[in-house]
Formats: structure tokens, C-alpha cells, sequence
């Protein structure tokens, strides 16, 4: 089953300030990408992004920056998975 993610991809650009200086702007856009939950290695969360909650999903074919944190990215991958109860 593939479970729908928002990837964050970082656009990196410059413009003029109020004195006429080129600054640095780095900006997002976000879309959707499905993941197969079965490859996935690990969630970290990614700290360079400041305001955006933003989190690095590591699967076996490659890492991706997704929106939400770890534990929100962890609930979306676990919709729709049946728990068993295990009794002795």
C-alpha cells in the first residue's frame, strides 16, 4: 500500500533588500509523492528549515524531506494498518 506525503522541495534564490543589495531567498514548494511505507529506514526530524515542520524520511531508494514531524509522518503511515492483539 502507498501512503500520499507532502514533499518539501527548497527553491533557493536572490533578491534586491530596501538599500539595493542582493539577498539570498529560499523559499518552498510542496508536492505530493507516494511512499511505499514497506522501504522506509528511518524519519528524523530536519532542523534546518526554521517556521516548517518539516521532516527527512531515508527509504531505501533514497531520502526525502516531507512536511509534518516525525511522529505526524509516522501516524500517516500507519493509517489503515489492522494492530493484533497478541494473547498468551
Amino acid at each position: 500500500m502507498l501512503v500520499k506525503l507532502k514533499e518539501a522541495q527548497k527553491i533557493d534564490g536572490a533578491q534586491l533588500d530596501e538599500q539595493g543589495r542582493m539577498v539570498a531567498k529560499s523559499s518552498f514548494i510542496f508536492r505530493d509523492i507516494l511512499i511505499n511505507p514497506e522501504h522506509i529506514v528511518s524519519i528524523n526530524e530536519d532542523e534546518s528549515r526554521g517556521s516548517q515542520k518539516l521532516s527527512r524520511v531515508e527509504t531505501t531508494r533514497g531520502v526525502f524531506t516531507v512536511l509534518g514531524t516525525p511522529s505526524e509522518v509516522q501516524e500517516l503511515l500507519s493509517v489503515g494498518k489492522t494492530k493484533k492483539v497478541l494473547r498468551d
